[in-house]
């Protein structure tokens, strides 16, 4: 209030505007005309001015009529790198994924005696190279899949899933391959209650087992784990503590751990891939993968009361 656009004044916040005071001046229309502000940071910076000069009925000159608005942030025109990055991801697994899927094809071909009968070592070795294609060709996808969710380019689908019955039947199937060396994932969780969460079952049975089989098949003879399912509020929290194997890792998310044994493997990269895979189908999903001194800690938003 009481603050002139059209000439600097002593006292005054405001800065001086050529194409504002010229209107101002031969009585002009203003259109996105651009006013820096001073004054309080609520009010301070650049405005865009939008006026039309006002006249008496009889032609005399009245004022203006308008409004100052801050200016539109720019949107951005192409992609970001992170999405630029990304994109030649994709574009390098598409390349990958033609002579290892042409691979896969032919062993099969072979392994089945589809144009006429094999040696069965040749079939063997066939049915090996198969299944290592198929390792492979699912290492693409997970890369794939990383990609996608951070750069946005996919999200986590919403729904209703059992949490604690999934963590459940998980640490059940993972304790018959444990047990044969003395170890094991104990879950602790109120038995009585259903921890529904925000994702659908496809999604969250994913996430459940692939962070699971990620601290599952780092145990070392002997070694228990102890997790805990519960929730608070708004989300859900799954915690566990950390094997011996991935104790000592600085940065979890990226550790090189491969697998003790060969009857639980996270994924073709290792544990620490695993895990930021984790973390990023959480984090699309509304919620988070942290470690917390010796443990880790999966949150997750929970379901709704409907």
């Amino acid at each position: 209030i009481g603050m002139r656009l059209g000439r600097p004044a002593r006292m005054q916040p405001g800065t001086h505007n050529e194409a504002i005071a010229k209107a101002l001046k031969q009585r002009q229309p203003m259109k996105a005309t651009v006013f820096t502000l001073g004054g309080a940071p609520a009010i301070a910076g650049d405005w865009v001015v939008d006026a039309q000069p006002r006249f008496s009925q009889i032609g005399g000159f009245s004022g203006y009529v308008g409004r100052m608005r801050r200016p539109i942030e720019a949107v951005p025109s192409g992609p970001t790198p992170a999405q630029r990055e990304a994109d030649r991801i994709r574009q390098l697994l598409h390349e990958l994924r033609t002579p290892v899927t042409a691979v896969q094809g032919y062993a099969e071909v072979i392994q089945q005696q589809l144009f006429g009968s094999a040696p069965h070592e040749y079939r063997a070795l066939a049915a090996a190279i198969a299944s290592d294609a198929a390792r492979i060709l699912s290492g693409f996808e997970e890369l794939d899949q990383l990609a996608k969710l951070e750069t946005g380019a996919i999200v986590i689908d919403e729904g209703q899933s059992d949490l604690a019955a999934l963590a459940k039947r998980i640490v059940n199937q993972l304790a018959r391959v444990l047990e044969a060396r003395m170890a094991g994932i104990e879950l602790e969780w109120d038995e009585t209650a259903e921890i529904f969460v925000a994702v659908d079952p496809g999604s969250a049975e994913s996430l459940m087992w692939r962070l699971l089989a990620s601290l599952g098949c780092g145990c070392a003879a002997g070694e228990t784990l102890k997790a805990e399912l519960d929730w608070d509020g708004a989300f859900v929290t799954f915690a566990c503590d950390l094997p011996m194997q991935l104790l000592g890792e600085d940065d979890l998310f990226s550790a090189d751990a491969r697998p003790l044994g060969n009857a639980i493997n996270p994924g073709l990269f290792g544990a620490g891939f695993a895990l930021r895979l984790e973390r990023a189908e959480a984090r699309s999903a509304g919620g988070d993968l942290v470690r917390e001194q010796d443990g880790v800690r999966l949150t997750l938003p929970r379901a709704s009361d409907a």
